[in-house]
């Protein structure tokens, strides 16, 4: 999988308006149409697309360690038609930002970025759902 990696300086506001990567875990399971109980499928693509993208962070500096849960956030996919889920977390050492996307985001370049690198990580046990 190929991931856009971004290290910031910290970013101190905001974290409250993003789900959790917990929370939205379980929206994944929970699905659009699935009225038959847990999506597991759907969780496990979604678990190993953010394994995925803490791979790609240690790529840029991150040392594996959080100040609060990672969070998530939605950028419409490649064809358009649905979305695909980035990343973003705070390490504690140092309180540099973490952005990890499936797609450019050139405007945090120009922003306070300290690290940037497109990161091909390999997706453990099957590939990732393009819609998670």
């Amino acid at each position: 999988m190929e991931w856009h990696a971004y290290a910031l300086y910290p970013i101190d506001y905001g974290w409250p308006f993003l789900h959790t990567v917990t929370e939205a875990m379980n929206k994944v399971g929970q699905g659009e149409d699935f009225e038959e109980g847990t999506d597991y499928v759907a969780i496990m693509a979604f678990v190993r697309r953010f394994d995925s993208a803490q791979e790609a962070a240690v790529g840029i500096g991150w040392h594996g360690d959080f100040r609060e849960e990672a969070r998530v956030f939605w950028l419409p996919s490649g064809y358009g038609t649905m979305f695909t889920s980035a990343f973003v977390w705070k390490q504690d050492d140092h309180g540099i930002s973490f952005v990890i996307s499936p797609h450019p985001l050139p405007f945090l370049q120009a922003f306070a970025c300290i690290s940037y690198s497109v990161v091909d990580v390999p997706i453990r046990h099957g590939n990732p759902s393009d819609d998670f």
